[in-house]
């Protein structure tokens, strides 16, 4: 769990950062957070109100969709919280119990939405031929041209003429 103890903090702005494991942040389950993640707070206290900006940096390791390679990126999100003892402000608020607030949730759904959707290892990757599998990153593929289905032959004098 993540908690960020607010009873002694003053007026004003203040930092804080921390580092956590994937297994505090409630990604225990998921392969790609494999290192230390790094949390940096810009809190700003005004009255009962505390406003946080949260700084999340963490690397991914993915695997590329296209050559199946494994592969590494560093993400770097942001995430502002509103903790208020008013209810009635925001359905969005934090809302403190015993002056502390449990950011768990809000750090684990921040890095699990920067995870990409097309996970690729480089924009030019080629990936893996589709008769043999040869990863086209490393080598050339020895495979022979198929022929192409005859059905097909309308569309590709389509896209030539086209090309005119």
């Amino acid at each position: 769990m993540i908690k960020l103890k607010l009873a002694h903090l003053q007026e004003g702005e203040s930092r804080l950062s921390r580092r956590v494991t994937p297994d505090e942040a409630g990604l225990a389950d998921a392969d790609e957070f494999g290192g230390a993640i790094n949390l940096s707070f810009a809190m700003n206290k005004i009255g009962r109100e505390i406003f946080i900006r949260a700084s999340i940096t963490t690397s991914l390791d993915l695997i590329c969709d296209r050559c199946l390679e494994p592969f590494q990126i560093q993400i770097s999100e942001k995430t502002d919280l509103v903790v208020t003892p008013d209810s009635s402000v925001d359905d969005e608020a934090v809302f403190p119990m015993n002056d502390e607030i449990d950011i768990t949730g809000t750090v684990r759904d921040t890095l699990v939405l920067a995870i990409p959707l097309k996970k690729v290892c480089r924009e030019d990757c080629r990936g893996l031929c589709p008769r043999c599998g040869a990863n086209l990153n490393r080598e050339e593929c020895t495979c022979e041209d198929v022929p192409t289905d005859p059905r097909w032959e309308a569309l590709k004098r389509f896209k030539e003429n086209d090309n005119l």
